[in-house]
């Protein structure tokens, strides 16, 4: 797959049977990351296809599991299940709007568990 980044890869996964019987978060997940980083996640949906409509456009890639996307695997999977509440992984937002980003980092101010709506923003 191409970014105006560059190249990126992904991975389509099938999520823990245990997350589907207990948290309804059964199906498949999918990662893209570029050189810089993780640029896309697709998180529960029915079957592949769908992740990868998530995930790619045009649909050109490698499919690999490269070191950051064995880590944003583990994490993703780990978030699911409850055991983690922040993701530490490089992020890429080099092919989004300049919009795009502002929405995206007023979001990281967000904690977990909280919502915030624009009425309640703590932004001005």
């Amino acid at each position: 797959m191409y970014t105006r980044a560059g190249r990126y890869e992904y991975i389509i996964f099938k999520l823990p049977p245990e997350l589907g019987k207990s948290a309804g978060l059964g199906g498949w997940a999918g990662c893209a990351t570029t050189t810089h980083g993780v640029c896309r996640v697709s998180l529960p949906q029915p079957n592949c296809d769908a992740v990868l409509a998530a995930l790619a456009t045009p649909p050109r890639s490698v499919l690999r599991w490269t070191p950051v996307l064995c880590r944003a695997y583990r994490q993703i999977v780990q978030f699911l299940r409850g055991h983690r509440r922040a993701f530490a992984l490089p992020v890429d937002l080099s092919g989004l709007s300049d919009f795009a980003v502002e929405v995206l980092s007023r979001l990281r101010g967000i904690g977990y568990g909280q919502t915030c709506s624009y009425r309640t923003s703590p932004y001005p």
